[in-house]
């Protein structure tokens, strides 16, 4: 159980996942994420550490994503790469959490994986016009990024905010930084 907390110190990463299947043919794993000092439910939060296995992932320039990493490394270089329209199932301590690789048009395409999250039950939250202009400043948005919805899950501390076009998602540049010194008093 220490290696578990020794590795992320010795590879400098905030959060490290550690999976193993539990059944190959469901697919099925079992994913936990360590951190230097604990071990965390969800690992979600956005970090700039760019991970090499996820280089061709889509959304590699600014989140260096372990759940994301794992997916991509199962789908593309295990025996789950010659397989057709599988959905990873991983148990973590939020409950479960399912990753599939979406249909490519073309070969030259990146993958693109969909991911979706354990049942936190998020409930919408109104936010001044301060605090999102805040919240976008910390993630760099362009001027004319406007936010569709934004919700918030007491159980896993996670916001959730949904922009109107995966091309605006793309453009982010989130300082993670600025995004931990954006208050709200329905976030806390």
């Amino acid at each position: 159980m220490a290696l578990l907390f020794i590795l992320p110190i010795e590879y400098f990463i905030l959060e490290t996942a550690f999976v193993y299947p539990i059944d190959i043919n469901i697919p099925k794993y079992s994913l936990r994420w360590f951190t230097p000092t604990n071990e965390v439910p969800l690992c979600g939060k956005i970090n700039i550490q760019k991970i090499l296995i996820i280089c061709y992932l889509l959304i590699y320039k600014w989140l260096g994503h372990a759940t994301l990493a794992t997916a991509y490394v199962i789908l593309t270089k295990t025996e789950m790469a010659n397989r057709e329209n599988v959905i990873l199932s991983f148990e973590t301590l939020s409950g479960e959490l399912t990753v599939k690789a979406l249909p490519k048009e073309s070969n030259n395409e990146p993958l693109y994986l969909e991911m979706n999250f354990p049942l936190g039950r998020p409930k919408q939250v109104e936010l001044s016009e301060d605090i999102k202009n805040q919240l976008l400043q910390a993630l760099k948005a362009s001027t004319t990024t406007s936010i569709q919805d934004i919700q918030f899950c007491d159980n896993t501390k996670k916001l959730l905010v949904v922009f109107d076009s995966i091309d605006t998602i793309l453009e982010l540049n989130p300082n993670p930084s600025k995004l931990q010194e954006v208050k709200n008093d329905c976030l806390n």
